[in-house]
């Protein structure tokens, strides 16, 4: 399983020779953050155009400061910045502005891939929930539901 797919990369890559090419050819699953701001859009629309929807895992990233407004707040003893971005909330590093988690839990991640790539919900459901469950060796009938 790969997973942050298109994260913890480099700024500037090789053209082709790049950990998320050499990702999207892979037949490992896949997983991927679907805040909108770990993933630009157009990033998110060639995962979903290039792999199986079963191979397609949706993590949500959600540091412990998600949800919570944006300014400055602790999270594992270091300072992080929630700030608003163009697409939603992001959880950043002050000192090097890079992310430090996602803003986001997993309703919005869905909410992200129902609107911007219009997935219904048995595609939803199957990105964000029964394909984490395969990966892990369980199905539905191992999980209580409330």
């Amino acid at each position: 399983m790969l997973t942050h797919l298109g994260n913890g990369m480099p700024a500037a890559v090789p053209r082709h020779a790049n950990p998320l090419v050499d990702g999207l050819a892979s037949d490992l699953a896949c997983s991927i953050i679907s805040d909108g701001v770990h993933l630009p859009l157009p990033v998110l629309k060639l995962i979903f155009k290039s792999r199986p929807l079963q191979d397609i895992v949706v993590v949500s990233d959600a540091a412990p400061v998600a949800g919570l407004p944006p300014g400055a707040h602790t999270c594992f003893g270091k300072t992080v910045h929630v700030v608003q971005e163009d697409v939603g909330f992001a959880v950043r590093d002050p000192e090097s502005g890079y992310l430090a988690g996602s803003a986001a839990c997993m309703q919005q991640c869905a909410e992200f891939l129902s609107k911007s790539l219009k997935l219904d919900t048995r595609q939803l459901q199957q990105v964000c929930f029964y394909n984490p469950l395969r990966i892990i060796n369980l199905t539905e009938k191992d999980v209580k539901l409330l």
